[in-house]
């Protein structure tokens, strides 16, 4: 089920009670309609009584349509819902099996995949519906829905964020909310890779007024300072550059030290091919590696195995980034790092990155941080099972067992008839213990402390999760 956030505002038209049919598709809804679009027509199909309607459906094997006719006066008498299910193509849906129907229907759409409401999105001339994949629209025949006037006391807000330069738009959000509250427009973080916020058009904090409203945040590209110097003067990359560099390496012309500097466009230290390619992508808008990743891996000196899962992370060529290794269980940064290959020591904990037209690759190394335990474990009777250790350790970034999976670790007989084990613990800490046979274990011993312990399991005292454990800092029978 999805909330009604919005059920005691919205007032719709009995007729509407038909969106409860689309919430009912479930869980297969959520691919048709966005989040907003389902809490708005759920408050919608709330908010209403379900009364006697003709409902008129037809579905194929990716597409379900349906229409609903509503006599009652004052009310939206036709409705209609169409769903597409394939998950790549658009479909053009028909609401010619509906034969009540006009030829030349207009329709007002309420909802889509995007918002949800009493507002009209767009309008449709016919009853040939084009819907988008994985899509679901709610139409109403257009002069019952101006007859009806229905009216709420809601109104959105639109956040267009919209490229300057060429005026697409790069996404859109609704705000829905009742007139008089307050609202806030925000950019959308995913653009931060690419685009810079150039200019705001409208009110980006504000109140919702009785008509709606929009908010456009106009972005510009961003192009990394190395892309926005040229070889030949002009105030933007052109041809002429990536050409210039091809004589350049072809020895049919040269270039200034300055020139030579520019040229080297992808920072790699050298001028070559690569840095005319990049310019040639550059101009023709094609990919030219300006969003990469990088990878920060975790490496342990003493066994230069990784420690930790890998961090990957989006960057952007030309911006720098700064990065901390983060505390990890057992281990201390040992204040070295490899970036792309370089081995770096440093006295300062954090890296600052300078992002290249390529993924990159940060390796933090550490020292162990932690200290070894020995137990030594014997039955005080004629028992003669095989103890298991379960063992674990708390500290202030989480809790760390010793061991995979319970029952833990069985314990290894020596000649001297001690059962022995040893492991690590993070210093700094102390221990707790479990011994168990499989069936049968003692109580958690929590706060057990010493690099070397023996236990006796005082076989006469034993008991499920009982204190039939003595602890000794030296061995009892020498």
């Amino acid at each position: 089920s999805y909330p009604s956030e919005f059920a005691s505002v919205f007032k719709a038209p009995l007729s509407l009670s038909v969106v409860a049919n689309i919430l009912s598709f479930a869980p297969s809804t959520p691919y048709f309609f966005s989040m907003k679009s389902l809490n708005n027509l759920n408050a919608i199909a709330g908010s209403v009584v379900v009364p006697d309607l003709e409902i008129t459906l037809t579905d194929t094997s990716n597409i379900v349509s349906y229409t609903v006719s509503n006599a009652t006066e004052g009310e939206w008498n036709k409705l209609a819902v169409v769903m597409n299910n394939d998950t790549k193509k658009s479909a053009t849906v028909s609401l010619g099996f509906d034969k009540t129907l006009a030829d030349d229907t207009e329709w007002v759409v309420i909802a889509d995949s995007d918002e949800a409401g009493l507002t009209p999105i767009k309008y449709i001339k016919g009853n040939e519906i084009e819907v988008p994949s994985q899509t679901a629209m709610v139409l109403v025949e257009k002069s019952t829905y101006e007859k009806a006037n229905i009216k709420a006391n809601r109104s959105k807000v639109t956040v267009v964020n919209k490229d300057a330069d060429t005026g697409k738009i790069l996404s859109k959000q609704v705000l829905y909310g009742t007139v008089g509250t307050k609202y806030e427009a925000k950019t959308d973080d995913t653009l931060k890779l690419q685009y810079v916020l150039l200019d705001i058009e409208g009110e980006q904090n504000g109140t919702f007024g009785t008509t709606d409203k929009t908010v456009t945040f106009n972005y510009g590209e961003y192009v990394p300072e190395n892309l926005q110097n040229t070889l030949t003067g002009k105030s933007k990359l052109t041809v002429k550059d990536a050409t210039l560099i091809q004589k350049y390496l072809s020895k049919t012309a040269t270039l200034t030290e300055e020139q030579i500097k520019t040229a080297d466009y992808n920072q790699d230290g050298v001028v070559n091919v690569a840095d005319a390619t990049l310019v040639q992508k550059k101009i023709t808008h094609k990919d030219y590696g300006l969003v990469n990743t990088i990878r920060i891996r975790y490496i342990s000196k003493s066994t230069n195995k990784p420690i930790a899962s890998d961090k990957v992370m989006d960057i952007v060529a030309g911006k720098s980034d700064t990065y901390t290794p983060d505390r990890l269980i057992g281990y201390k940064y040992a204040n070295e790092y490899t970036l792309d290959g370089n081995e770096v020591e440093s006295e300062v904990s954090s890296v600052d990155v300078q992002h290249k037209f390529a993924g990159q690759l940060l390796l933090f190394y550490y020292d162990d941080d932690n200290y070894d335990v020995t137990l030594h474990v014997k039955h005080s009777g004629s028992a003669t099972w095989t103890p298991n250790l379960w063992a674990w350790y708390d500290t202030d970034l989480g809790s760390v067992n010793i061991y995979d999976a319970w029952p833990g670790q069985p314990l290894t007989k020596g000649d001297d008839g001690w059962f022995t084990t040893t492991f690590k613990v993070a210093n700094g800490v102390d221990y707790s213990v479990i011994i168990n046979n499989g069936t049968v274990q003692t109580q958690d011993y929590d706060g057990v402390s010493g690099s070397e312990k023996w236990i006796i399991i005082n076989d006469d005292k034993i008991s499920d999760k009982g204190d039939f454990l003595s602890f000794y800092d030296s061995n009892p029978e020498a």
